[in-house]
């Protein structure tokens, strides 16, 4: 149940920041290792979003493994 009130929270905020994100069209130069890319700020700031909630949870999922592996650990 917590996980599904964490989930539904992150959702909404993900969808407030792109619907008031929609609403700015400014351009902006976005430089990555090899290239450059012109992206709305919107679509850039909610794409770097949803690449950080997934690189926490690939985290958490290899620190839950690691703590589950000691028994004694809590």
């Amino acid at each position: 149940m917590k996980y599904l009130l964490i989930f539904l929270l992150v959702l909404a905020i993900f969808v407030i920041s792109v619907t008031l994100g929609a609403q700015n069209d400014q351009q902006v130069t976005f430089n990555y290792l090899l290239a450059q890319g012109e992206y709305r700020i919107s679509t850039l700031l909610a794409v770097l979003f949803c690449c950080g909630v997934c690189y926490r949870l690939a985290d958490l999922r290899s620190v839950l493994a690691a703590s589950s592996s000691f028994p004694g650990a809590r």
